[in-house]
């Protein structure tokens, strides 16, 4: 198990995943290989934290190809881990066990409030005892708006289609954002191949 705090809540899964290679790498520990054309790592965490969560007690297995006395393992790994990240317990695994992902039972979360929540109490009853709690979508466009857009000429790579550049402003212009639009429409040879769907 191991602890995500500081600054390293917002690194991603995948990033923390990699973040976790490179550290087993460094303290020279004998990491075992998925099989195939792309062997990685065998590294599994039980659950993909949400971005810009902390947490005090996340689940990893990770195979090595012999046994390593657990006490020394974790003095070995977390020198070569960010301080944000600290390795609470080592214990051996069954292999034979099921995946992480299907033992994980139950997250408690805490969170902070940074400014008093009027009717907190009686807001919070009111989700616990609501028969149902409908997911709220939000996306992350809906708080910008369009500026300014160009027409964009693209390489020889991209011959079929067309290309924009826009640009958007969310809350002030220094909170900007550009998008890449592509179009594919059909290229000079379609006439030629006719195995290409109609419309391209």
């Amino acid at each position: 198990t191991f602890s995500k705090t500081g600054a390293l809540r917002y690194t991603g899964h995948l990033d923390l995943q990699t973040l976790l290679e490179r550290a087993a790498r460094r303290a020279n520990l004998p990491l075992a290989y998925s099989q195939g054309f792309h062997p990685t790592p065998k590294i599994q965490i039980a659950c993909a934290l949400p971005l810009g969560f902390s947490s005090r007690a996340e689940i990893m297995d990770m195979w090595l190809t012999d046994e390593r006395d657990p006490a020394q393992l974790r003095i070995d790994l977390q020198a070569a881990l960010p301080n944000d990240i600290q390795i609470l317990d080592i214990k051996p695994a069954d292999e034979r066990a099921p995946a992480l992902q299907t033992q994980v039972a139950a997250a408690e979360y805490e969170a902070t409030l940074t400014e008093p929540a009027p009717d907190l109490t009686s807001r919070l009853v009111a989700v616990l005892e609501a028969a149902s709690l409908p997911r709220e979508r939000r996306f992350m466009l809906s708080r910008y708006h369009v500026v300014d857009v160009v027409h964009r000429v693209v390489g020889v790579g991209s011959v079929g289609t067309r290309a924009y550049l826009a640009l958007l402003f969310g809350n002030s212009d220094q909170d900007a954002l550009f998008l890449q639009v592509k179009e594919a429409i059909a290229p000079s040879h379609a006439p030629f191949v006719p195995a290409l769907p109609d419309p391209y």
